[in-house]
C-alpha cells in the first residue's frame, strides 16, 4: 500500500495531505466526482483505493510524525513539554542522567502514548540539558499515564531534592501541536 500511495501522491505525507484536503472539501459539499470527473473508471477506482488507504494512515495510529503534526485518534493535538535544566556542576549532570535513564527505558517500553522522551545536551554549555517530552495528549497520556508511572514517581523526588539544594535550575513550557511542520523523519 505504501508503494501505491507513493505512486498516486508522491509520498505518504502527500497522501495524508491529499486525504485531509479531500475530507475538508467533502465536508464543504464538494462531491468526489469533482476530483476525477475526467478520469477513467480504473483511475477513479485507483483514486478511491488510495484515498481509503491515505485516510487509514492519517487517522489510524496517530503515532507517526510524518506529515504536518501529530493527531491522536480523537483528533486532539499532541502535547509537548520542553524543560531546560542548568546544573551547578558536571557531577549533577551525570547524577541526573543516571537517575533519569531508568525512567526513559520504562517510558520507551511501557508508555506507547509517549511519542518522545529525550534528554539533549547543549553543544555550547556542558551544564545545560533540555528534556523533550511529547505525548499523544495532555490529559490521558501525560497527566494520567506518565505521571503515575512507578519509575517517574521514584525519579521526581530526586530531581526535586537536587533543585531544592540549588544544584539545578529548571525552567520549562508546555505546548500543543499546531499541525504545522513535522517531527522525526523516518529514513
Amino acid at each position: 500500500s505504501a508503494c501505491f500511495i507513493t505512486y498516486c501522491f508522491g509520498s505518504k505525507a502527500g497522501a495524508k495531505t491529499s486525504a485531509l484536503a479531500f475530507k475538508q472539501e467533502r465536508e464543504r459539499g464538494m462531491p468526489f466526482e469533482a476530483y476525477a470527473h475526467n478520469a477513467s473508471t480504473s483511475t477513479k477506482i485507483a483514486f478511491a483505493l488510495a484515498f481509503y488507504i491515505a485516510l487509514s494512515l492519517f487517522f489510524s495510529s496517530g503515532k507517526s510524525s510524518a506529515g504536518a503534526g501529530i493527531m491522536t485518534s480523537s483528533t486532539e493535538p499532541a502535547f509537548t513539554l520542553l524543560v531546560t535544566m542548568r546544573f551547578k556542576s558536571e557531577k549533577y549532570v551525570q547524577q541526573f542522567l543516571s537517575d533519569v535513564e531508568p525512567v526513559c527505558n520504562y517510558v520507551k517500553s511501557k508508555e506507547p502514548t509517549t511519542l518522545a522522551y529525550e534528554v539533549l545536551k547543549s553543544d555550547k554549555d556542558p551544564l545545560m540539558l533540555t528534556f523533550i517530552e511529547r505525548y499523544t495528549d495532555k490529559d490521558e497520556a501525560y497527566l494520567k499515564i506518565h505521571k503515575s508511572g512507578e519509575p517517574f514517581l521514584e525519579f521526581r523526588p530526586k530531581l526535586k531534592a537536587m533543585q531544592d539544594d540549588g544544584n539545578v535550575e529548571i525552567t520549562g513550557e508546555s505546548y500543543m501541536d499546531t499541525m504545522v511542520g513535522f517531527g522525526d523523519r523516518v529514513v
